[in-house]
């Protein structure tokens, strides 16, 4: 399974784990009068891998991979294959998140059929994952 061949596989040092936001999307910045921005919204901020802020993001506002992995490495130019395959699990894991999050949103809000359409995305997004075998 997912969990089996790859998130129980992951290990991170103590100094790998930062504040995240875990919700960076274009709704949750604002720009200031003076140019600066502002991020809101910290609801699901957590101190995580630094790695899971950019799963996250990528698992909600979708680009090529290869866009993927230049802003990775220039954000850590550290960033070896090993990091990337921890990137990618990462990922889908949050889609799996992202996913039950809008399941459960789409059950107590029924009206509201976006949340139907988030789940589907993300359901799409794990089943065409190959990430882990």
């Amino acid at each position: 399974s997912f969990v089996q061949t790859g998130l129980c596989k992951l290990s991170f040092n103590e100094e790998d784990f930062v504040t995240c936001h875990l919700d960076l999307v274009p709704g949750n910045f604002i720009i200031l009068d003076s140019g600066e921005a502002r991020i809101i919204d910290w609801e699901y901020a957590a101190n995580a891998p630094r790695l899971l802020e950019f799963a996250s993001l990528f698992a909600t506002v979708i680009v090529d991979s290869a866009v993927e992995k230049d802003l990775l490495t220039q954000y850590d130019r550290t960033l070896d294959a090993k990091k990337w395959k921890e990137f990618l699990l990462l990922k889908r894991a949050m889609n799996f998140y992202w996913y039950l999050w809008s399941e459960w949103q789409y059950l107590y809000h029924p009206e509201q059929t976006v949340y139907l359409d988030f789940a589907r995305f993300y359901l799409s997004h794990i089943m065409l994952d190959e990430t882990c075998g």
